[in-house]
């Protein structure tokens, strides 16, 4: 374990012949994960014209994902606690709940896409994609409070995980996780992650919002 003083940096092995497991979930889900980022829900979070609305719109697609996914995400890293010495899952629907009731706004749950499976540990590579997705929180963030005036004490809590160090901890696990389950296995569903996202952004917005 190496400090520069700024940041800590966990240095660990990989088994002979196989690829770091985040080096491969990288590499195998770079298109899906260049689609979720050109969907236009989340596109428009980064965007000059963002306006309260849409915000609430967009938290309420991620609330609807995360009130269904959750559940599932708890109950697999229950069965799979020995493999996590660090990492422990934060709730994603409650700040967004949170977020949107500060706003003005009244978030419901309706759970008509496909959920990804996440029984297998190999399965909870999948964790790489929501953890991940907190690092973008720090760009969100700023164009949050720049458009409308959001903090993470008001209205942007959920776009403030990054804080909490999901991703870090969940990246000090990655070897013992690897050592113990097919890589290709967590890359397969990392991927159908990205789908479901993308499904529950694309159905929610079809169903229409009640702000």
């Amino acid at each position: 374990m190496l400090s520069d003083g700024r940041a800590e940096i966990v240095v660990t092995k990989p088994l002979a012949g196989r690829p770091r497991l985040f080096d491969l979930l990288k590499q195998e889900t770079l298109q899906a994960h260049e689609r979720i980022e050109a969907q236009p829900r989340l596109a428009a979070l980064v965007s000059p014209g963002l306006d309260r609305d849409e915000y609430l719109r967009t938290l309420d697609c991620l609330h609807a994902f995360f009130s269904a996914i959750e559940p599932v995400i708890e109950a697999s890293l229950r069965n799979h606690r020995e493999h996590f010495e660090h990492y422990r899952w934060r709730r994603r629907s409650l700040p967004l709940r949170e977020d949107m009731i500060a706003l003005g706004g009244l978030p419901a749950i309706c759970a008509r896409s496909a959920l990804p499976s996440m029984q297998t540990l190999g399965q909870l590579g999948a964790l790489y994609v929501l953890e991940g997705a907190t690092l973008g929180g720090r760009v969100i963030a700023d164009n949050l409070r720049v458009q409308l005036g959001l903090s993470e004490k008001f209205g942007a809590r959920y776009f403030h995980l990054y804080l909490h160090g999901g991703w870090a901890a969940l990246r000090k696990d990655a070897a013992i996780i690897q050592a113990c389950c097919d890589p290709r296995e967590a890359a397969t569903a990392a991927n159908a992650m990205f789908t479901s996202l993308q499904s529950f952004l694309d159905d929610r917005d079809r169903e229409g919002f009640r702000g």
